[in-house]
């Protein structure tokens, strides 16, 4: 037997039994002797289109699925966070086979449609030659619970024919790579905020409520108070800031200039000034490092919020784009209460390493 013949003996064997239908009765749909069904399942031999036409219809699946490849199976993770959008390829072993790194998919911040350009650009990349019925998926996103979005991507993805799929929010990414089956705290510090516990498997978020609502811990909400205080500094409302010269330096253009622009590109822009403020309280900026401890306070609140909901000790991991600068753990840890019985570390890994994860999850609890 050639592979597509193995390959449809394979499945269409599989699919009859999980359908709980016999050799008879589906040669009785089919409209075949049992006999051809028998050959079909042992091989060599394909039926006509027409009666895969029917095959798949019968079974509930598609024409690719019937000639997926029963040994082969590759898994896709999408991590879709609030700056990037990473695309990870692994095969059955978890070795990496491609990797790709795309814009943004927040479907708030650009639009659904945008969105799933993004999505479906990463896709064919990362796949190459794979067929889409020969890999499980698992995207987690930013924004992609919210609403009805978590059915409007899950009827996306569904279009690609993934041998299996499952979405969810790009916090799931960071769950399974960070405490992958056990219990504990995520807290993710990233152009957004957003903490979650981890008990029994039961995922109960704490913030992350939107820029617009949460108190602070945020590269947006640090962006935005190094912009804010540079203003103040400017019209003499506020002390002067070293922040002022940065962000000046770094765009290229006058405060009263820039204003404009801020209005213009929004939440991820603004997220992108809080390095400049790592940078000003390394230089002893008295401002910036205000405005650190006043963040990191907020992030310590959440954080505090989420372990009283344990007893005992928990496991927490710190993730995000705020957690490669030293100063939030120096600044976030006098204000932890409890902290001898939190275990705190820093996630060592891309959070798509997590959605990859959960496809090779999702495979194994389908087999």
């Amino acid at each position: 037997m050639n592979r597509y013949e193995k390959n449809f003996a394979y499945n269409i064997r599989k699919l009859r039994k999980e359908a709980n239908m016999k050799q008879s009765d589906l040669a009785d749909a089919v409209g075949y002797s049992e006999k051809t069904i028998s050959k079909w399942e042992t091989g060599p031999s394909i039926p006509s289109v027409q009666a895969l036409i029917k095959i798949a219809r019968i079974l509930n699946t598609s024409i690719d699925a019937l000639f997926a490849d029963s040994e082969n199976i590759y898994f896709l993770g999408i991590d879709g966070g609030g700056s990037k959008t990473d695309f990870e390829l692994s095969d059955i072993l978890g070795k990496t086979i491609c990797f790709y790194s795309s814009d943004c998919s927040n479907p708030f911040d650009i639009g659904m449609d945008k969105a799933k350009g993004i999505l479906r650009e990463g896709i064919f990349k990362v796949l190459g030659n794979i067929a889409p019925c020969d890999t499980v998926l698992f995207a987690g996103l930013a924004g992609g619970t919210t609403g009805n979005n978590k059915e409007i991507f899950h009827k996306f993805f569904s279009d690609f024919g993934f041998r299996a799929l499952e979405n969810g929010s790009d916090n799931e990414n960071i769950i399974s790579a960070g405490l992958g089956k056990t219990d504990g705290i995520t807290l993710v510090m990233g152009t957004g905020i957003c903490a979650y516990t981890v008990k029994k498997g039961i995922f109960t978020r704490v913030a992350g409520w939107g820029y617009l609502l949460d108190d602070g811990g945020s590269g947006f909400n640090i962006g935005r108070d190094a912009v804010a205080s540079a203003c103040r500094a400017y019209d003499g409302s506020g002390e002067k800031t070293i922040l002022s010269q940065l962000i000046i330096d770094m765009t290229g253009s006058d405060l009263p200039s820039l204003i404009h622009t801020i209005y213009e590109k929004g939440k991820k822009y603004i997220a992108s000034f809080a390095p400049i403020v790592f940078k000003a309280a390394e230089a002893d900026d008295v401002i910036a490092k205000g405005i650190i401890e006043k963040n990191m306070k907020a992030a310590a609140h959440i954080l505090n919020t989420a372990a009283s909901n344990f007893s005992g000790n928990v496991k927490v991991v710190l993730a995000g784009g705020l957690t490669k600068y030293p100063m939030t753990k120096e600044y976030l840890m006098p204000y932890i209460t409890d902290s001898d019985r939190l275990s705190i570390s820093i996630l060592d890994v891309e959070p798509v390493k997590g959605a990859v994860q959960k496809a090779h999850m999702l495979w194994e609890a389908r087999k």
